[in-house]
Parts: C-alpha cells; structure tokens; sequence
C-alpha cells in the first residue's frame, strides 16, 4: 500500500503518539514541541451522537479513504487467525478520545451468507479532530472454511459485504456494511 501525497507531501500525522514519534525519529527538526490531544474542546464528530456512524475504508497514518461500491480489496492474514481484508472504520456520533475503548463486531457476508464474525474488544475509538477511528482491524473470513489454498484462490473477484460494528464506552453503537470485490494475490 502505498501513501497518498497532497502537493507532494504526506497528510499531516492527527494522532499525538505518532506525531511524538515522528519527533524523536526526526533529524531535520530536533525539537519538537507536544501536540495537543485532539479531544481539547470535544469536536462534534467524536461525542455520542443521535445517529451514530460508520464509514469503511483504508489508509496510513491520520489519512483516511472510503471503499467505494465494488472496491477491489486484497486478503491479508488476519491477527485473529486466518484471512480477511484490512479496513479502517471513521465513526460520527460514537464516544472518541484519546482513551476511549470500544467492542468491535467484523463480519463477511459472501452471497447474503455469513463468511466469518469475530469480536474484538478494547479497541482503541481514537478522535482525529473530526471523527472517531479505529485502526488495525481485519474482517476476516471463517478459518475453518477459508483456511487452504484452495478455498482463497476460489475467492478472487467474489463479492463480499464487509460489516463493522462498533459500540462505544456508553452502550451506544454504529453499523457500517460495504460491498468489495475481494482480490487474491497481485
């Protein structure tokens, strides 16, 4: 994957721990001073909300892209065993801050049928200023059925329905489904 650039430089980094990394690992600038968290005033995307939301897409870093309907998508090996397609999820109207924790329901419909669920829990609902991220997950396909070859390369052009729910501190939640075209090897 690689970094979308704007004029020719990379997006400015929105999460203070990258952001202090960023300084440390940085010889051009030696000193740098702490970015205020992005929770300072509450901005409206990262408060609970009447009509919570969620957004699926990728990037790197505070960038942030939408899948669009039918979306090529790679399979990539997912941390909780097995494959699934790696996705970033934008919420409005969810509880996000610096130390928000969230339960995450990921799930692959292929042909209306289920494909694989899995919960994550303690998921970081981070707050980029504008809306609510969380980062780091996969939807993943059932191991039990997707686990050979075989059965992955019998995926490539399939249509899946990739699903997230995200339910934040307070109980409420957000639902978030798109359409990709899953995509095997290169």
């Amino acid at each position: 994957m690689r970094a979308t650039t704007i004029n020719g430089r990379l997006p400015a980094m929105r999460f203070p721990a990258l952001a202090s990394l960023a300084c440390i690992f940085s010889a051009a600038q030696p000193t740098c001073e702490p970015v205020p968290g992005p929770d300072a005033g509450s901005p409206a995307g990262c408060t609970a909300g009447e009509t919570p939301t969620v957004e699926l897409g990728h990037g790197v870093g505070g960038a942030f892209i939408s899948f669009t309907d039918g979306e090529s998508v790679g399979i990539t090996v997912a941390p909780q065993g097995g494959y699934g397609v790696p996705v970033q999820a934008r919420t409005t109207g969810l509880e996000a801050n610096d130390d928000s924790r969230a339960t995450v329901r990921v799930a692959t419909e292929i042909n209306g049928e289920d494909a694989g669920q899995f919960m994550l829990y303690q998921q970081p609902l981070l707050c980029d200023g504008a809306s609510g991220v969380v980062t780091a997950i996969v939807v993943g396909l059932d191991p039990t059925r997707y686990g050979s070859n075989d059965a992955l390369l019998a995926l490539d052009g399939v249509q899946a329905t990739l699903i997230v729910d995200v339910i934040d501190n307070n109980d409420v939640s957000g639902h978030g489904e798109q359409v990709v075209t899953l995509q095997v090897g290169e």
